[in-house]
């Protein structure tokens, strides 16, 4: 059996609270369409998707990226010009895997479906 020192531990856990440090209490904003989903987005997907009855509450979620938008959209998006976020959802719940997309900006889900 493996085992951590209480040492190990403390030091591993003040590490990982000095690495959230520099983002607690901050709400992120994508300044770029490639920036990946800030923590407030995935909060905002989950939510979304328990709303829709898509989910329940035994769902796990083993998936949740931004769905990159259209290669065009990025090259011709210039700094300030706004964007639509669009999450990428892969998900399992009563032995089923789905999939799925949000639409951040509108609240909705705008595919989901069982995957075989």
């Amino acid at each position: 059996m493996n085992r951590v020192s209480g040492f190990g531990l403390a030091a591993l856990s003040v590490g990982l609270v000095l690495g959230l440090l520099p983002h607690a209490g901050r709400a992120q904003t994508a300044t770029h369409p490639l920036d990946g989903l800030s923590g407030e987005e995935l909060a905002s997907v989950v939510r979304i998707l328990e709303e829709s009855g898509d989910v329940g509450p035994a769902v796990r979620y083993h998936i949740i990226n931004l769905k990159e938008p259209a290669k065009p959209d990025v090259l011709s998006w210039q700094p300030g010009d706004t964007f639509d976020r669009e999450a990428f959802v892969v998900a399992r719940q009563a032995g089923r895997t789905y999939e799925g997309v949000v639409d951040l900006a509108n609240g909705r889900v705008t595919r989901w479906e069982e995957v075989q």
